[in-house]
């Protein structure tokens, strides 16, 4: 198997992102592909789509894994899940975000 390197499905920056759906984008200032998501961030802009995207700091990559243990994190969650309710879906409250603590899971 060799993929065609030159294809965006094996770089999905060559795309055309032009007329793709409303996207949120997350990094972390402490991960590695943090430039990719800010040049992906930067694309979908100029090609015109709606998109918000959110640098989290002090985070690593996969910081979702941790959540439950890291308030930042549950900081981080919170503050996407309200940015994807407004970008996604122009605002209606459907979705609730309850941090740990909230649910009685500390």
């Amino acid at each position: 198997f060799k993929p065609d390197q030159s294809s965006w499905r094996a770089s999905p920056m060559l795309a055309d992102f032009r007329g793709l759906p409303p996207a949120v984008l997350n990094a972390c200032s402490l991960d590695p592909f943090r430039d990719q998501g800010r040049a992906c961030a930067a694309k979908l802009a100029e090609a015109g789509c709606n998109v918000y995207f959110y640098e989290s700091q002090g985070l690593p990559h996969a910081w979702l894994t941790n959540r439950l243990t890291m308030p930042s994190a549950r900081q981080d969650m919170a503050h996407l899940l309200g940015a994807a309710r407004t970008v996604l879906l122009g605002g209606e409250d459907i979705f609730v975000f309850l941090p740990p603590a909230a649910r009685g899971n500390d």
